[in-house]
């Protein structure tokens, strides 16, 4: 393959190019220079003036690229103690054009509200003397560009894999209103686990910008002119939802044939040629593509709008039938493929038959000769060994614990916010919240971040930290994988006041960040606004009056417990979570007073989530007098919960009213004290039985 060598007047960097270049206008991805043939030396001295400094808050690691009006640059964000991609556009930068910025920001402003796991998120905006500047999640797996210049073309799985990924954003960003005029393979990025994320979201498309293409690390050349849809390559600003999912169609003919679909010797050639013809269909250049999918991608990019899907929800619900029937044909095949072999399998088959029933005969052994030395170890609480289930706890803080940030909020909204976060992460089942008022209590008593996650040993971390905005509350959510392989994932919110109805903004972030790590978590994704019960989706004040009352059980005080929670309730009676609280606190406080848990009032069972839901089954369990349904009931609470405090603090009054062994009685009142120091009801619990102070 002939290349041809062209350089930077700028900063003197030389790029092989696969193919020549004709007319078209080039800029140096590195500085934004123009790229020429001749071989002579830089016009000047390129010096970057913001190398190594402080911009924006940022300390910059790394230059990345540079276009026409921006540089931008890999950096850690001082605050938020995190890797950003930093975009910076200088006043004295050649194309600098105050309006233009000023429309570029409000448009990137109305696309940061496009919260999604497939879309890069907006971190911050803004100008300071001398430039402006835009703050960008860093994804750093590569895009599908360097995937294409790695592989050549992708395969169909793969393929279809970003451009499920893709349509997600899309729709999530088409629902709002807003669109993608520069979608191409360079900002469909990909994660770390091969999750697909669109950059650049909201990002203006100029005449300026369609006539210049750009050079790869691999020599090829890309631009919008490559994959603008026909109606916007004729006037800039042109186009709605349908042209994104032209211009994806392009990126999806690229990925499939390793090549563009329309090329040509200047920019407005290409783009007459979108205009003009139809490219050869995906199947005719490759055998392995269904000819389903070349249709379709053939549909994205057919030049009338109205004939391509409405838009990217639509454009999504078509390639999800197309995978289901590829799939399909795939598992056909796949037993064709059996059938033919199965007389040559018969002899093996039969061979394999004999060695796998001695295997279960030695299986069906192993049980009964453990029977003999397990003793009582299945039981909930009980000290012999139990198979240990899969670490889900999730430890949250507020990052950093200095007093400089959160430190506006009482000690009440502090708890509250955490109390929410907590509980809005018990819906994803199994997570398992680490309690936060044990967390906090231990942070008060001085120990570190790091202390807290020895003696905890969640397998989930989520940080939240408060971001520097005079105007209003906004804060960062950082979710981060502890084990195997680390990852982590952001997401942000605002709120004007800790007055006004933050328990909502926060639990749709939370929501947002919880499904779009589903996979990491090995959860499911779910419609937490439609399975939220009413309690949780209640505001300040409910987390506030719920916090004043764990505040008192946890010293105890039963009658002060009741008492919170009672009021501004309906005729003073707790309903939902607050009615499985009084009841429990009313377990306790009759137990302690007279040795027997009584309940006069039934136990709520709707609108309940989390923890409550088996704390409610316990409690109904043993209002009711049914020993065996309360045996039952605990052991489901402790297999679902095996760090509930609550949970071994009733396993050990239920033995205790059974005239259990002692030791048996204690064990898991102990084990409660462990998990949670500063739990005086089980301390307490442990010196009645025992006499004397708990050890």
């Amino acid at each position: 393959m002939e290349r041809l060598s062209v350089h930077c007047g700028n900063c003197g960097r030389r790029f092989d190019l696969r193919r020549k270049a004709g007319e078209i206008r080039l800029r140096c991805p590195h500085c934004a220079g123009g790229l020429t043939s001749d071989a002579g030396p830089p016009a000047r001295r390129f010096e970057d003036p913001f190398a190594g400094g402080t911009v924006a808050g940022c300390r910059v690691r790394k230059r990345l690229s540079a276009s026409r009006i921006s540089v931008s640059y890999l950096a850690t964000h001082e605050n938020l103690g995190m890797p950003v991609v930093l975009e910076v556009f200088p006043h004295d930068q050649p194309g600098y054009d105050e309006q233009l910025i000023i429309r570029l920001f409000r448009a990137l402003a109305a696309a940061s509200q496009v919260r999604h796991p497939n879309v890069v998120r907006l971190i911050d905006l803004g100008r300071r003397q001398g430039y402006d500047f835009v703050i960008w999640e860093l994804v750093d797996g590569g895009s599908v560009r360097e995937a294409l210049e790695r592989k050549g073309a992708l395969s169909v799985e793969e393929t279809l894999r970003n451009a499920s990924g893709a349509l997600k954003g899309l729709a999530a960003a088409h629902a709002q209103g807003v669109f993608h005029p520069t979608l191409c393979p360079d900002n469909v990025l990909l994660d770390y686990d091969g999750s697909v994320k669109l950059a650049d979201m909201g990002r203006l498309l100029e005449p300026e910008d369609l006539a210049e293409c750009t050079v790869t690390p691999g020599g090829a050349l890309t631009g919008p002119c490559f994959y603008a849809a026909p109606e916007r390559s004729s006037g800039a600003g042109a186009g709605d939802a349908r042209s994104d999912l032209y211009s994806l169609g392009v990126v999806l003919y690229e990925a499939l044939s390793g090549h563009v679909p329309f090329d040509g010797d200047t920019a407005a050639a290409i783009a007459a040629r979108h205009r003009a013809g139809d490219a050869p269909q995906l199947h005719s250049l490759r055998a392995d593509v269904p000819q389903e999918l070349s249709e379709y991608v053939a549909r994205l990019m057919t030049r009338n709008p109205q004939d391509r899907p409405a838009d990217a929800a639509a454009a999504l619900a078509e390639l999800s039938k197309l995978a289901e029937g590829a799939e399909k044909r795939r598992k056909t095949r796949q037993e064709t493929v059996a059938d033919a072999l199965a007389p040559h399998r018969r002899r093996l088959q039969a061979i394999g038959w004999t060695f796998l029933a001695i295997l279960l005969v030695i299986l069906a052994i192993i049980p009964a000769l453990r029977m003999f030395g397990a003793g009582d170890a299945g039981r909930p609480g009980a000290g012999g060994a139990q198979q240990r289930p899969p670490n889900r706890r999730l430890l949250v803080l507020i990052r950093p614990q200095d007093g400089s940030v959160g430190a506006d909020l009482s000690a009440d909204d502090r708890m509250a916010l955490l109390a929410l976060v907590a509980d809005r992460a018990a819906l994803f089942r199994p997570l398992e919240p680490v309690d936060p008022f044990c967390t906090e209590d231990m942070l008060a008593a001085g120990q570190s971040k790091d202390k807290i996650l020895l003696e905890t040993g969640p397998a989930y971390l989520l940080e939240l930290a408060r971001l520097p905005d005079a105007e209003k509350q906004s804060w960062e959510l950082k979710l981060t994988g502890l084990t195997g392989s680390r990852w982590s994932a952001r997401t942000g919110v605002s709120v004007e006041s800790w007055e006004g109805d933050w328990p909502a903004a926060f639990g749709s972030a939370l929501a947002d960040l919880f499904n779009g790590s589903a996979d990491r978590l090995g959860v499911a994704p779910m419609d937490t606004a439609a399975l939220l019960p009413k309690d949780a989706a209640r505001g300040a004040e409910f987390w506030r009056r719920l916090v004043t009352a764990v505040r008192a059980e946890r010293q105890g005080r039963w009658p002060e417990a009741r008492a919170a929670l009672a009021e501004g309730a309906e005729g003073g009676t707790p309903s939902g979570v607050l009615g499985v609280l009084d009841a429990f606190y009313a377990a306790n406080e009759s137990w302690e007073k007279g040795g027997r848990t009584v309940l006069q009032r039934d136990v709520p069972r709707e609108g309940l989530w989390g923890e409550f839901i088996p704390l409610a089954q316990t409690l109904g369990s043993m209002k009711e007098g049914q020993p065996q349904a309360v045996r039952q009931a605990l052991a489901a609470y402790l297999t679902a919960m095996p760090h509930s405090v609550r949970a071994h603090l009733l396993l050990g009054i239920v033995r205790a009213q059974e005239h259990e062994a002692p030791e048996e009685v204690l064990a898991p009142l102990k084990r409660a004290s462990e998990l949670d120091p500063g739990y005086v009801p089980a301390k307490r619990a442990v010196e009645r039985l025992t006499g004397g102070p708990s050890k």
